[in-house]
């Protein structure tokens, strides 16, 4: 089984880059967006291992919702990159 990280602010330069790493070191990705933002370029996984979560970050529901997404299409979770995009 492949190991399994969160990673919020995907949307981020940051966010995206870490997206792109893990997905290289052979990680199953479940990264997350806020509902605005757009990915400043494409993000490609092979073999469906990224899941694209869109998120509130000041929503303790959306925050639930996003654990729960990744648990139901991973069954775990091993790491979880929490980034703070400015406002």
């Amino acid at each position: 089984m492949r190991p399994v990280a969160l990673i919020t602010d995907a949307q981020t330069p940051l966010g995206e880059e870490l997206v792109r790493l893990y997905l290289a070191a052979g990680y199953c990705v479940a990264a997350t967006r806020s509902n605005q933002e757009r990915f400043e370029s494409p993000l490609v996984s092979e073999e469906d291992r990224l899941l694209l979560i869109d998120w509130n970050r000041t929503s303790p529901i959306s925050a639930r919702n996003v654990l729960l997404a990744a648990l139901n299409r991973f069954e775990s979770l091993d790491q979880a990159l929490l980034l703070h995009a400015p406002h």
